[in-house]
Formats: structure tokens, sequence, C-alpha cells
């Protein structure tokens, strides 16, 4: 396989062209067969944002497969869920804050 492309974020995908459709990146893992090969993972992902619904369906994709799913339905990653539970005030707290500040101006 060549070109394989780069690995996704865990965390929460959005639609470009249906902003209804959002994702979670649940897991990804690497498989390493040989030191010979090229990078190979598998994306874990399950529709919506709750990842503890247990009647959420989980889809599981490879490289190729996950980078023509980015671009059929303009995939962008959102954020990760994680860093939501980050306590207000803290150092993480600030500096998602100012992520979160940059990116919206990059939007704007």
């Amino acid at each position: 396989m060549n070109n394989i492309p780069s690995m996704p974020q865990l965390g929460i995908y959005v639609s470009k062209i249906d902003p209804t459709l959002r994702i979670t990146v649940t897991d990804v893992d690497i498989v390493d067969d040989s030191p010979d090969d090229e990078l190979f993972y598998l994306v874990r992902w399950i529709e919506g944002e709750d990842e503890s619904d247990m009647s959420a369906i989980e889809f599981e994709l490879d490289p190729v497969e996950w980078q023509a799913f980015v671009e059929s339905e303009q995939l962008v990653f959102e954020r990760d869920p994680y860093m939501d539970s980050a306590p207000e005030n803290s150092n993480v707290a600030k500096i998602r804050d100012f992520l979160m500040k940059t990116k919206q101006n990059d939007r704007s």
C-alpha cells in the first residue's frame, strides 16, 4: 500500500457537507506486521458523540477506506471529548479554551 494517509485523531469529526453527520473515532489500532511494511492501522468509529451508548454500532476501516470516507463526507476534526472533562480554571482548560478560540478565529 502506498501513500497511506496520516492516522486520525481520537475524537469527534463533523461533515462539512451535512453538519448533522457527527462521528466519534474511538480507537486507532496500529498493526505492525513487520519492520519492512508501511504503517498500517485500523480506525474504529461510531455515529454520534456518545461513546457510552451501548446500542451504537462500531465501524472499522483500514487507512484507504478511512481516507475515502473522510473525503466523501468532507469530515473535519472538531474536538477531543476528553478535553471537555478538564476542570475549569485548570491549566489544561485554559489551553483548551485558547486552542478553541484560535480555531474559531481561523474559520472567520
